[in-house]
């Protein structure tokens, strides 16, 4: 794990021995707490033994900063639970609990807050790849409230909060998936030929067990970068993508042509138009000059990761 990129010297801070975790228990929470114990680092989860969540408010969350040397915060609504969750309720999770956890880590003298955003704050589509310092044009409830507390943090950290990581994943998957992917692989394992012969913008991913290494990364980086991009090395035309997972499933690719414009003027008025976006539209991240600040690169490669994903997937 924790792979330095040839040439570089990162700058490594006191070793962690505690990480409070938010979202312990969830897609990639559960990633990561093992990880990290691998490593020889005390988890502090938000969640009781019994499942029962820890109220991040108040006394509970003093007592459950206390100690920590670093705070991965994870838990969050995510932009796939659109349809449920209402805009009051994404800036309450999304916005505000940060902006709290983050003030309240100051508070209990906390050296490093890793907080997990999205590439969808600086939007939904990107045919060059988006650097850290590209503008937020965020889209939709999920990506706002991400993009309102990215800013919330920013403020904080120069009025003097502790060192602050903010790292932008593009779509994550691994075993555990949910959403689009998961819906993805259903597809896939289908026999149903599919229309995504023309799917051909590139897309950028990012594999669990990259992000998770990544994550552990961070522990150890004297001063990260505020803002933190990272992708897989590899990137995916969406045909390519459905090629690689049929034949994983052992089914045959059964791909055909239907114009991109004539997908998308279909699917719009079925109210389709996002999803049908997500398969043909780019959304490319550069992540090279993070990579090389912090002196590190993922050190699995997308097609092991999604072999990965489809065993799991196919235990469902």
């Amino acid at each position: 794990m924790n792979r330095v990129l040839k040439g570089d010297e990162p700058s490594f801070g006191p070793f962690v021995t505690l990480a409070a975790v938010s979202g312990a228990s969830g897609f990639i929470g559960t990633a990561l707490t093992p990880a990290l114990a691998a490593q020889g680092i005390a988890v502090r989860p938000d969640a009781r033994p019994d499942g029962q969540r820890l109220p991040l408010c108040g006394p509970a969350l003093a007592d459950w900063l206390r100690g920590a040397d670093l705070v991965y915060h994870l838990a969050g609504i995510a932009h796939d639970k659109a349809a449920q969750a209402r805009e009051a309720d994404f800036t309450a999770v999304n916005q505000d609990l940060t902006l709290d956890l983050y003030r309240a880590s100051a508070a209990a003298g906390v050296r490093t807050f890793v907080w997990l955003s999205s590439i969808k704050t600086l939007g939904d589509t990107a045919a060059a790849p988006l650097g850290v310092d590209a503008p937020r044009a965020p889209q939709g409830h999920y990506a706002h409230s991400k993009a309102q507390a990215e800013l919330g943090l920013l403020r904080a950290h120069q009025a003097g909060g502790p060192p602050l990581a903010i790292v932008r994943p593009p779509l994550v998957y691994g075993p555990g998936v949910k959403g689009n992917f998961a819906r993805l692989l259903k597809l896939c394992a289908s026999p149903w030929p599919l229309p995504l012969a023309d799917a051909c913008a590139r897309r950028s991913l990012l594999g669990l067990d990259n992000l998770v290494d990544l994550l552990i990364h961070l522990a150890r980086a004297a001063n990260p970068p505020t803002l933190i991009h990272v992708r897989d090395e590899e990137e995916w035309r969406t045909t390519d993508l459905v090629s690689e997972l049929r034949r994983l499933a052992g089914r045959p690719n059964r791909q055909f042509f239907v114009p991109a414009s004539l997908v998308k003027a279909v699917a719009r008025p079925l109210g389709l138009a996002a999803t049908v976006s997500r398969l043909f539209d780019p959304l490319r991240v550069d992540a090279a000059p993070s990579m090389r600040s912090l002196g590190w690169r993922p050190p699995h490669s997308a097609r092991e990761l999604l072999e990965k994903t489809w065993r799991w997937a196919a235990t469902q």
